[in-house]
């Protein structure tokens, strides 16, 4: 069994978590990396250890291990394949693995028709170094005993602590309004079938293409100074519980969260009020339901909160917890691919053809609306969807933030909506300095 080496040690001062994540990646930003944020603790990966990538059609998988890559058609369920993934480049130290789950990942696994992206659907990492920071306090881990040492007196060192290039960025401009009337005739669509009972709800994006490279990495930093997200996450890969409690948030219905106090109170109480945007968050409650019964042991799946008001920044959403107690021949892989989001909510009474999906959405939506993953064991996962987000690949970068649509819905409220996602994230994206 292949050991860690591991290192506590509190760094001086009272330095702020999210600087000191932002400074340690800037630092590995030609490297591999992956930034995970949950709670208080941001958990990091550094360094490329083992990785799996299952491409775009999900027809091969790639394995990457000490510079060398093996490519093989896939031949087994894909589940299996990440299964053994997480088992041979993992030990009983606690080693973590991250990566992510396409949009396609989802549709794929359950054989609905899909426009395949150039990302891939699946993609994993062992890191080579792994660190947990919260506030002052700093956890190192690898397998190679002299890197945990060099990273700890990296972390340790003046210059390190004093460094502040990651903030000198300009902002990018952004047009809130770019492409709005295809995403209106898009919604005009959606209707459509909505209101000849084809779908209960329909998911539809807008993404809006920048102008030049985004600086990732200061984008994170004022990004998240900004808002309060449930989970925060970053990386940069390949270009691009163990107590069975199984536990879904459903977050649909939004409002604007700016404005004086007596304004931000007014629109929660519009939020709550609001037929459509209560209605379409009680499908998004009830297709939460659906999803986890199947995986879920007789009676156990249950609402333990239901349409609470939530901040998240400069807007607000509706929000219930649906839990339940996973079966024991269940384990997290098994639960991936049935809670992943379609395009037409749960529940609809159709499955999507391609040419509904090429008609709705022309572009493939890559990882928008999938899974960044954060996986202790196989029996210990988190997927936190990527919904308003910015995207970065070898060729393009764009934003991406979408609304659910009803029949009650009308294009000029759903309109609205994407713009005010949009905006909780665009005053802060940052251009790339050459």
């Amino acid at each position: 069994m292949t050991s860690s080496a591991i290192r506590d040690f509190h760094l001086p001062g009272q330095p702020d978590a999210l600087e000191t994540t932002v400074k340690l990646l800037t630092k590995y930003q030609h490297e591999h990396y992956y930034a995970y944020e949950r709670d208080d603790k941001w958990y990091i990966g550094l360094g490329q250890r083992a990785s799996l990538q299952i491409n775009a059609t999900g027809q091969e998988f790639t394995i990457f291990c000490d510079r060398r890559h093996n490519t093989c058609p896939v031949n087994k369920s894909l589940l299996d394949i990440a299964r053994d993934f997480v088992s041979d480049y993992t030990n009983s130290c606690g080693e973590r693995v991250f990566g992510y789950a396409g949009y396609n990942f989802g549709p794929h696994m359950r054989g609905e028709a899909y426009l395949p992206g150039q990302w891939p659907i699946l993609s994993l990492m062992a890191p080579t170094l792994e660190v947990v920071i919260q506030t002052n306090h700093v956890s190192v881990m690898g397998r190679e005993e002299q890197k945990v040492e060099d990273l700890c007196q990296l972390l340790s060192s003046d210059t390190f602590r004093q460094s502040h290039e990651f903030k000198a960025a300009r902002h990018l401009n952004v047009n809130l309004d770019d492409n709005k009337d295809l995403y209106i005739s898009q919604v005009r669509r959606a209707l459509v079938g909505l209101r000849n009972g084809d779908y209960h709800k329909v998911i539809l994006s807008r993404s809006i293409a920048l102008e030049s490279r985004v600086d990732m990495l200061s984008t994170l930093f004022h990004g998240r100074r900004a808002n309060t997200p449930r989970r925060t996450f970053c990386f940069s890969h390949q270009g691009h519980k163990s107590n069975r409690k199984l536990v879904m948030d459903a977050v649909a219905g939004t409002r604007s969260h700016k404005g004086t106090p007596e304004e931000i109170a007014r629109l929660r109480r519009d939020l709550l009020e609001n037929p459509k945007e209560v209605f379409e968050h009680i499908l998004t409650a009830k297709g939460a339901i659906g999803k986890l019964r199947p995986l879920c042991q007789p009676g156990s799946v249950r609402v333990e909160e239901l349409a609470s008001v939530i901040p998240r920044g400069p807007v607000q959403h509706l929000y219930s917890s649906v839990v339940g107690d996973l079966y024991p021949n269940k384990d997290a892989w098994d639960v991936l691919p049935a809670v992943s989001a379609g395009i037409a909510g749960s529940g609809s009474s159709k499955k999507m053809s391609m040419e509904e999906v090429k008609a709705f959405e022309p572009n493939p939506r890559e990882l928008y609306m999938g899974s960044v993953l954060f996986i202790e064991g196989n029996d210990s996962m988190e997927a936190a969807n990527a919904l308003r987000s910015v995207f970065q690949d070898e060729s393009r970068q764009w934003l991406q933030a979408g609304a659910g649509i009803v029949a009650q819905s009308t294009p000029d409220s759903e309109l609205i909506e994407t713009r005010e996602k949009l905006a909780s994230i665009h005053s802060y994206v940052m251009a790339k300095m050459f």
